[in-house]
């Protein structure tokens, strides 16, 4: 990984004809060159972004045993808490702890394939 700055796109041209290709482009090169961007005018309210921050630094302040009542372990779609230290990337641990959500699905029904569990409900602290 080789890079002098970080990846800035422009959603806006993605929605373009014109610059798409450009985009996409510029798109496939940060994630596979790079690891990461910063994508702006997403159209996304900073209210949003605000509410979305307060929100996440209060689930994290929560109580361990708290925030362990949504851990992944318990749901088969990988979605809920990690705990601090709790997964190993190349051999090492990672210390950090995190929530992984997702668009809202609904359970999958008994006969449906394994791989649909992955499109499940969130798990959701009590105090949400």
């Amino acid at each position: 990984m080789s890079f002098t700055s970080i990846p800035i796109l422009d959603l806006a041209e993605a929605k373009d004809p014109a610059t798409k290709p450009e985009f996409l482009r510029q798109l496939r090169h940060a994630l596979m060159e790079v690891g990461f961007l910063y994508l702006k005018n997403v159209g996304i309210p900073d209210s949003l972004f605000e509410q979305v921050k307060e929100h996440g630094k209060a689930f994290f302040d929560m109580p361990e045993e708290e925030k362990l009542k949504i851990e992944m372990k318990n749901a088969p779609s990988f979605l809920g808490y990690s705990r601090l230290s709790a997964e190993i990337t190349a051999g090492q641990v990672d210390h950090r702890e995190q929530i992984d959500l997702s668009t809202e699905h609904p359970v999958p029904g008994p006969s449906a394939p394994r791989h649909h569990n992955l499109l499940a409900p969130n798990q959701w602290p009590a105090e949400a």
